[in-house]
């Protein structure tokens, strides 16, 4: 399972969320910063998409990996 979290870069990091892959998490982070109902979308500057590891559901192991990913300013977004 690979982890993924928005992080607020006035706040922090919000809680992980599980993706497929960074294109599905990209994919889900530009619908989130688009809808003008949530904070998100009403200051999407303000929010970041970084992967920050693996989980592995078998060993119970936990491979940190810290990336950016993209943000909506114009990083890979």
């Amino acid at each position: 399972m690979i982890l993924y979290a928005i992080k607020d870069v006035k706040a922090g990091f919000q809680t992980p969320q599980e993706f497929v892959n960074d294109e599905v998490a990209i994919r889900a982070f530009k619908i989130a910063t688009s809808d003008p109902r949530t904070m998100l979308g009403q200051v999407p500057a303000d929010f970041e998409l970084w992967k920050i590891g693996e989980f592995d559901l078998q060993t119970g192991e936990l491979k940190t990996d810290l990336q950016f990913l993209c943000n909506v300013g114009g990083s890979n977004v």
